[in-house]
């Protein structure tokens, strides 16, 4: 097994070392801002939610989608994601899709942290 890439239960770094080329202060950078922005993005997406902010929730989500993405979590997080869904869905299911989605990405945060340690460690 490449410890690279399946290391984690959540979080795919293919794609990001492919971009990195092996550039680990890259990897160190986009890995930081992933663990910075994602809770700032969560806490936002509750608030959103709680003051019934719909249309805030959907600039969150879009905002959230390229550090989805380089982390490798698309795939996980594709249909909740869609912001066209949330013009269709009742506040019952948009509260669900937010839980998950903040539920995938807080384990996420904490499986880059291990990564960000095991950077610091190896190089």
């Amino acid at each position: 097994m490449n410890k690279d890439q399946n290391e984690f239960e959540l979080l795919d770094l293919s794609y990001m070392k492919q971009v990195s080329r092996g550039d680990i202060d890259y990897e160190k950078k986009v890995t930081k801002l992933f663990i910075e922005i994602i809770p700032e993005n969560l806490a936002n997406l509750q608030r959103d939610f709680e003051l019934r902010a719909y249309p805030g929730i959907k600039k969150t989500l879009h905002h959230m989608q390229s550090s989805i993405a380089v982390m490798g979590l698309d795939n996980k997080l594709a249909d909740y994601l869609d912001i066209d869904l949330y013009d269709r869905v009742n506040s019952r299911q948009v509260k669900e899709n937010i839980d998950l989605i903040a539920e995938i990405c807080n384990k996420a945060v904490e499986e880059a942290k291990q990564y960000l340690i095991e950077l610091n460690e190896n190089n």
